[in-house]
């Protein structure tokens, strides 16, 4: 039996339920160098121009619904010409066509490559950047989504067009993916089993809410994760800068609105001076609030 690979394809761009086609070598070539007349405005091109993705999805396109993903596509939009996109893949099957805005001053193209075994989606994402990185590619990042779907080859501007189908091994990307998220894996496990430690340490020092308050300080002082965490679990956020922690919840008033500078044993202050005026200690705030667990 041929190989096939999962796909789901999409009527325009708004679209948000796929429809599933598993297509074989050739079926995917006939797809993917067939251009369409797609013309109009750009409202008009969004909503008539059609989409796939490489995507098995389990309900609507969302990240979180990809089963697995069946072939590598990179966007090649800064102009790098589309042999030099082709060439890297040499020996390998690979689709490649140029995309609407597509000009023979700027070249614009798209690479598909079918992987020899579809990558789960919880590890599409690592093992894209991965590739792009190890192999120095230098392709759109944003592809590295593993529900992202694409335009289908259409006319509308730009050109003149090509397109062009090699057959030969298929990239398997399946061990690189499984190892690097073996190592995400162990490495959350590390960073969980260290938090628990310095919480135990905690625990074992503190003889008052006035100790364990202090000891909330110190930890937070130095471990950055601690601060983001702890802004988080009151409700709250970190400032883009990282010094401050700020709109958490407020015990008083119980809007989104205390905030506190994380590197500093003052105190954490509601927003509100004159409706609310809540103002205590960091330490005893976090302790009240569950944000030092």
């Amino acid at each position: 039996m041929d190989q096939t690979w999962a796909t789901s394809w999409f009527k325009h761009t708004r679209s948000r339920e796929p429809i599933h086609r598993d297509l074989t070598w050739d079926s995917l070539v006939f797809a993917l160098t067939q251009y369409r007349d797609v013309s109009g405005t750009k409202e008009e091109r969004l909503n008539t121009a059609p989409l796939w993705s490489p995507a098995r999805l389990d309900g609507d396109r969302r990240a979180a619904h990809v089963v697995d993903v069946s072939c590598l596509v990179l966007d090649h939009d800064s102009g790098e010409e589309v042999a030099a996109a082709a060439s890297r893949w040499a020996g390998f099957s690979h689709i490649v066509y140029t995309t609407w805005s597509h000009t023979a001053e700027h070249h614009k193209c798209r690479v598909v490559l079918p992987l020899a075994r579809p990558v789960p989606g919880r590890m599409w994402s690592a093992a894209y950047k991965d590739t792009m990185k190890r192999l120095g590619i230098p392709a759109d990042p944003a592809c590295s989504d593993p529900c992202r779907m694409f335009y289908l080859p259409c006319v509308g501007v730009g050109g003149p067009h090509m397109r062009v189908a090699i057959q030969g091994a298929y990239l398997d990307l399946l061990p690189v993916a499984t190892k690097l998220h073996d190592e995400h894996q162990e490495k959350e496990r590390r960073r969980a089993e260290d938090a628990e430690r310095r919480a135990a340490a905690v625990r074992r020092t503190v003889d008052s809410p006035d100790d364990a308050a202090r000891a909330v300080i110190q930890v937070m002082q130095h471990d950055a994760t601690a601060r983001r965490n702890a802004a988080e679990q009151c409700g709250g956020n970190v400032s883009p800068d990282g010094t401050r922690a700020r709109r958490a919840l407020c015990p008083s008033c119980g809007r989104s609105s205390v905030w506190w500078y994380i590197d500093s044993d003052g105190p954490a202050m509601c927003d509100h001076g004159k409706s609310c005026g809540y103002r205590d200690a960091v330490g005893r705030y976090l302790m009240a609030l569950g944000g030092a667990a």
